[in-house]
């Protein structure tokens, strides 16, 4: 994926997935850098070698998805953010059967509608559409539909910790994989195996993968099914958080957690980083 989702516009950059959605691991990247250094230039598209056109992808995924998935059966307001999952998260979900509200779901790469990252500053429009229509709940993509951010019936932001404890239960996984500093409220709600992994989006994926776990998510809006991919899969996520909503208010999921608080601090370390 060509450029940086959080940042379009101002940061150039690629983004290298495995074909089994995983992130490019460091050593990968290194290796990726290592032949950088010493390959020519590519002047025009006949030497960069041998390349596929793949045609009818977004086709194939959005059939895929709906016939594997239930009904949702609920008023659900989403905003994509102008980005990629415009062209496809609003069909899915209404194949499913949910009353669908749409926001900056027109494809705009100058992003017009609102800020990138799905933070509850950037979604007062997604709250406002929630509490107009009574006992909705709204869903808010990131650039690349990667994570999630979620508001309830009563337009209120659900934490991304909140959320990420409210999607598990509902799942009830044997085992997840949630980074280290994820709040401890995730693993009290849990009756499971919860692994902590190193903080970073290829840790995540990787340790869900070689602990084979059921799923794997983390306070940010990131979700991944292993039974779909290893790619932090935001629209799997909308998908299940409506399947919640169709069976029961998700505010009163909410209202159920303890109310948690937590502090942030350092501690001066006088030897080497190594030590």
């Amino acid at each position: 994926i060509f450029g940086n989702p959080e940042d379009r516009g101002r940061v150039g950059g690629i983004t290298f997935y495995n074909p089994d959605g995983r992130l490019f691991t460091a050593s990968q990247m290194e290796q990726i850098d290592r032949q950088i250094q010493t390959m020519k230039s590519v002047t025009n598209e006949h030497n960069i070698g041998d390349y596929d056109v793949i045609s009818g992808t977004l086709e194939d995924y959005r059939r895929s998805i709906v016939n594997d998935s239930d009904d949702v059966d609920c008023e659900i307001s989403i905003d994509c953010a102008s980005g990629p999952c415009s062209l496809i998260v609003p069909s899915i979900l209404t194949d499913l059967g949910a009353d669908v509200t749409t926001l900056n779901c027109q494809m705009d790469g100058r992003s017009p509608g609102r800020e990138l990252p799905p933070d509850e500053i950037n979604l007062r429009l997604l709250m406002k559409s929630a509490k107009i229509n009574t006992d909705g709940i709204g869903v808010a993509f990131n650039g690349d539909g990667t994570r999630i951010a979620a508001i309830d019936e009563g337009s209120r932001y659900i934490s991304g910790s909140n959320l990420l404890a409210i999607m598990m239960r509902y799942l009830k996984p044997k085992t997840v994989v949630v980074p280290i500093n994820t709040p401890m409220v995730v693993s009290d709600m849990l009756k499971c195996n919860v692994i902590y992994s190193p903080l970073s989006k290829q840790s995540l994926a990787e340790m869900t993968k070689d602990k084979e776990a059921d799923i794997g998510g983390s306070d940010d809006g990131t979700f991944i099914f292993p039974s779909t991919s290893y790619c932090s899969d935001g629209i799997m996520a909308a998908i299940t958080l409506g399947k919640m909503a169709s069976e029961s208010m998700i505010c009163d999921m909410v209202d159920e957690i303890p109310k948690y608080y937590s502090a942030k601090g350092f501690v001066r370390h006088y030897e080497s980083r190594e030590h």
